[in-house]
């Protein structure tokens, strides 16, 4: 998935966000191979449900970037059971 920003960047943003009294419950979700820029330090966020986590979430090959120098970009999961591997830029929550 690919944004841009107001000068025709590319930014890069993974979110998965279920509300937190809700029902439905995700599973078997990859995100693999993401490279990019992000404007958020919060390059990566996961949250579900606290009734029904979020399973089997799948981070591979993620390395986003903050768009300025010298900052680093976070991730951020809430609810959220899986895995992660091979490059973890920025470094995975999971």
């Amino acid at each position: 998935m690919s944004f841009y920003d107001w000068f025709g960047h590319q930014i890069d943003i993974i979110l998965l966000f279920v509300q937190t009294s809700s029902h439905v419950q995700i599973s078997d979700v990859s995100f693999r191979n993401i490279k990019g820029t992000s404007v958020s330090i919060v390059a990566v966020s996961l949250v579900c449900s606290d009734s029904v986590p979020c399973q089997n979430v799948e981070l591979e090959n993620i390395d986003l970037k903050f768009y300025k120098k010298g900052k680093k970009t976070n991730a951020v999961c809430m609810n959220v059971n899986g895995s992660s591997s091979g490059v973890e830029n920025p470094p995975s929550c999971l």
